[in-house]
């Protein structure tokens, strides 16, 4: 098995790779954090603008 220079045992591998998906399955399970995709695409696409918009501001 190979594992990231940062891990010098397979146990500590398994056991990241153990904490890792635990931390990915309570997230998915925790339906208050959910957001919508269609939200967060929006949020995204305000925030984009408004910094770009900031941005010409600043060269101008």
């Amino acid at each position: 098995m190979s594992h990231a220079p940062e891990f010098t045992t397979t146990s500590e591998v398994e056991a990241h790779d153990r904490w890792f998906r635990a931390q990915v399955q309570a997230s998915l399970d925790d339906e208050d954090e959910c957001t919508d995709h269609d939200q967060v695409m929006a949020d995204m696409e305000r925030l984009i603008a408004e910094t770009e918009a900031r941005l010409l501001n600043k060269s101008a």
